[in-house]
């Protein structure tokens, strides 16, 4: 009897602990949803084209095997790419296809002539990703934490694109 009655106690108390993390970690989401919006940069939002991020993506990944991708045409990727993050939600599937692919044509801009060049491997990474999520994968993450991710992957994206316009 005692041995029920200290297993009954053991696994109210459990209860009691896994009920005080999930509000915890509910109130961390909370908090860092409020901050995802302070988190986007100025761009002019595009209206999501999901046509034109398939196409998109064939050629950054027809780029992907160019000794030297045109760099005006990685840009004009990048900026479209930028305007659909900017029209999209965080954490959506749109959003983080937008994302990829900007992500994508940075790390192309950046690579040099070499075939393996990590570059290269980051943008091929990049593309896999945003033809995963066009193609409807499930998220590896739950969406405000994926909606972060992106939010930050984004904002990193644009100041490389920022530096590299100061060095030219």
């Amino acid at each position: 009897m005692r041995m029920a009655f200290g297993l009954v106690a053991l696994l109210v108390v459990m209860g009691i602990v896994l009920l005080l993390s999930t509000t915890s970690t509910q109130r961390t989401l909370d908090v860092a949803r409020v901050g995802v919006p302070a988190l986007r940069e100025d761009v002019a939002p595009r209206p999501w084209d999901a046509r034109g991020a398939a196409s998109l993506l064939e050629r950054l990944q027809a780029l992907l095997g160019e000794p030297t991708p045109p760099r005006a045409e990685l840009a004009e990727a990048a900026a479209t790419a930028a305007g659909w993050a900017a029209a999209t939600a965080p954490g959506s599937r749109e959003n983080h296809v937008a994302v990829k692919l900007r992500s994508a044509a940075d790390e192309l801009a950046m690579a040099t002539t070499a075939p393996d060049d990590p570059h290269r491997g980051f943008a091929r990474r990049h593309l896999d990703d945003a033809a995963a999520a066009l193609a409807g994968a499930a998220p590896r993450e739950i969406a405000p934490i994926q909606g972060i991710r992106d939010q930050l992957e984004n904002l990193q994206r644009s100041r490389s694109e920022q530096a590299r316009e100061l060095q030219q």
